[in-house]
Order: C-alpha cells, then structure tokens, then sequence
C-alpha cells in the first residue's frame, strides 16, 4: 500500500472530525494554561504580601519581591538550626525578669517658663515653709520648653495646717508630658501622617530623646480620653440624612 492509498482511505470528513477534536483540545490547554497564569500572579501577590509582613521593617520600608528566594532560603536555614526535642526530653522554662522601665529626667538645659499658683485666700499671718515645683515638657510651634509649676505651701498660724493651690488638670496626670506636647504628636501622627519614629527624631534634634513605647502610651491614653467624643460624633454620623441615604443603598 502506497501513499496514496492511505490518503484515499482517509476521508474529508474524518479529516475534519480529527481537526476539530485538536482544536476543542487546543483550546482546553489554553484555557489551562491561562487558569494556571492566573492562579500564579495571584500566588505572586500572596507571597509578597507575607514577605512584607514578616521581612518587612515597622519604618515604612518595602522590600523587593525579587528577594524572596533570598529570603526563604535563610528562613528554611534557620528553620533546620531549630533542634525539635523529643517527648522523654524534659522541658525547662526559663522566666526572665522584666526590668522595670526607669523614667528619664527631664534634661536641665531645657528652657524653663515659670508659672507661680498661689493658693486662694491665705490668711494674714501664714508663713511660707516652702513650695511644690512639678516640671511638664511643653511644645511651642517650632521649640520644646519645660512649664514649671512653683506652688507656694503655708501654714495656718492658729491650726496646725498646710495649704497648697492644686495642679492645674492635666491630660495625663503625673505625666512628664504636657497637654500641648501630647497634642502635637496627635496632630503630627494623624493629621500630618507622620510617623512616629520621625516624630522622635525631629524632637531628638531639638535636644530631648523620646522612647517610642513612652509616646505610645501617651497616644493610647489620649485615645481612650477621646473615646467619648469619638462615639458621640459617630451616633451623629449614622444619624444623619446621607449616611441614612448610602444604608438604604
């Protein structure tokens, strides 16, 4: 049997049905090979998501989706450091001591602004015996200051007392902070977007040196003031006509 034989034997409509099934084949792989792009670029994004989140620096800092081999390779390296114990091992905690944290004084070449509060109403005769002095950082757009706070103490010449203005209220109480210096990390963080590890370097130029868990906390307790405001001001919101409008939307 020759060539042309075979081609005889082979009709046009087997022909056809042959080139049919490879197209319906071609066109299942593409759809495959497309599911599979796909399905790739969105394991891209997931994997460089979890990079920032683990590799990534708490300044702002963005790394390279390119170094993510890098990056696995020295995280499987550590991994195969970790020595696994067995069950007969026995397990010894060791429990560290948390150092209490020390406050730092307020440095003494700051400027000071003193501010005298004589008590109301001394009576004529009462003797001086000294003075409360309470020391705030305070902020002044483009310098820090310290507010001192000098309260004369006297005592009463017929009774055996003491009298003494009381503080003014502050945000914080016995806080070294003072309310315009907690305000303007507040301002700076969420008005102005930034950060607070700049926030701390800008104020460690001007002389004074601002531990960022110690601004933390500042920031915290001065959310949980505001923590009324912030629900009233929200009831007020859903309350209102175009907020309404976008809920029945």
């Amino acid at each position: 049997m020759n060539k042309s034989d075979i081609i005889e034997d082979v009709s046009k409509e087997d022909l056809l049905d042959q080139f049919q099934k490879m197209m319906t084949e071609y066109s299942n792989v593409d759809s495959e090979v497309t599911s599979l792009k796909q399905e790739n670029e969105s394991l891209k994004a997931q994997i460089a998501y979890l990079q920032r989140r683990i590799f990534g620096s708490t300044k702002e800092t963005y790394k390279d989706p390119n170094q993510l081999e890098l990056a696995l390779e020295v995280e499987e390296k550590n991994l195969e450091d970790l020595q696994i114990s067995s069950p007969e091992e026995e397990v010894i905690e060791v429990v560290k001591k948390k150092k209490k944290a020390k406050r730092k004084s307020i440095p003494s070449d700051l400027p000071r602004q003193v501010e005298v509060i004589e008590p109301d109403d001394v009576p004529e005769g009462a003797t001086r015996i000294g003075e409360e002095i309470s020391e705030r950082i305070e902020f002044s757009p483009g310098k820090l200051y310290v507010r001192q706070i000098v309260r004369p103490k006297y005592r009463l010449p017929e009774k055996d007392n003491i009298i003494i203005s009381e503080l003014p209220s502050d945000l914080i109480p016995k806080c070294m902070a003072g309310n315009s210096l907690i305000s303007q990390f507040i301002v700076g963080k969420f008005y102005d977007h930034i950060p607070l590890y700049r926030a701390q370097g800008i104020f460690k130029r001007s002389g004074i040196d601002f531990p960022k868990a110690t601004i933390n906390g500042w920031i915290r307790k001065a959310a949980e003031l505001l923590s009324p405001l912030y629900k009233h001001i929200e009831k007020k919101v859903i309350q209102s006509d175009y907020t309404g409008l976008v809920h029945e939307i």
